[in-house]
């Protein structure tokens, strides 16, 4: 827990949000996961995603700049803590993009 001006925070791990269709099946969100990577990191991350769940939808090269562009879809939860590890394997020049896709 954390105090600060009056008032009591408690923080925990973050977890995906879930829900249930109308069948009665439950269901989490899937994010579509844009990356533009460096030519020679693309197994890399690839690998890394797939390991999480996602499906690479779309793979493109980015005209003369070396670079390549992918699209994922990946659970929420398959990105959590990805980040960092993003960063980690293309060296700082990748460049990460999600957002809702749906459920």
């Amino acid at each position: 827990t954390m105090r600060r001006e009056g008032f009591e925070f408690q923080v925990s791990r973050p977890r995906v949000i879930t829900r249930r269709d109308d069948t009665g099946q439950l269901q989490e969100p899937y994010e579509e996961a844009v990356v533009e990577v460096p030519s020679d990191m693309v197994g890399t991350v690839i690998e890394k995603l797939g390991s999480r769940k996602g499906e690479m939808t779309e793979m493109r090269p980015m005209g003369d700049s070396g670079a390549t562009r992918l699209r994922f879809r990946v659970p929420a939860r398959g990105l959590f803590g990805y980040r960092s590890e993003f960063l980690t394997d293309t060296r700082g020049e990748g460049i990460l993009h999600h957002q809702f896709h749906a459920w």
